[in-house]
Order: C-alpha cells, then structure tokens, then sequence
C-alpha cells in the first residue's frame, strides 16, 4: 500500500496562474512570469538576486554548493530522507552523516 509524504493542495488562483503561463508559450527560466517571481521572491526574503529552477533536486544542488564545503566534508542528514538529498552531498565529494531525528531529544 502507497502512503504518500505530502499530498499538494492548489487553489484556483495557482491552477489559474499555470494555464496563463502554459497558454502564454513562455515556459523557460527567461519567461516574464518566472522573472516576475524572481523579482518578487527577492524582495520577499529581502535579498538582491534569487533563481526558480526547476525541481528541488536542482534546488538542492545549488544549496549544497553554495556551501563551499571541501571533498571529504560532512553535512547531517536525518535518515527520513529522499535519495536526490544525499545524491547531491554524494556528488560533491561531501560525506553525509545520517542521525535520527527525534522532535524531543
């Protein structure tokens, strides 16, 4: 039996905002929609630049290289996990340390 982690919930707005986006043929990182969020996103966690890639395996491999950790490394990672988290620690030479996580110790 399947027990999903998450189930996504989209409104009617979001829904919307994609039809938009599909319709208008623009469905690259060079599309106005996505450069508007960018810009909004930026402003929104008050930073001067942010990039919307297109997955959160990419997300991640951005993250784990921007922290500018050395072959040989270590990052903690709790053992509920999905792969493409240690496949990006993993690619960088960095070592990932698996803990389990316990919300009271």
């Amino acid at each position: 039996m399947f027990v999903p982690v998450n189930r996504p919930y989209f409104d009617d707005n979001e829904v919307g905002e994609v039809i938009k986006t599909l319709k208008s043929g623009w469905v690259s990182a060079e599309s106005l929609i996505n450069k508007q969020f960018e810009k909004n996103f930026s402003k929104k966690i008050d930073r001067k630049f942010s990039v919307a890639v297109s997955s959160g395996t990419a997300a991640l491999d951005i993250a784990v290289k921007s922290l500018n950790l050395k072959k040989g490394d270590e990052i903690i990672v709790p053992t509920f996990t999905i792969i493409s988290t240690l496949a990006q620690i993993v690619r960088q030479g960095i070592k990932p340390v698996l803990v389990d996580s316990d919300p009271f110790t």
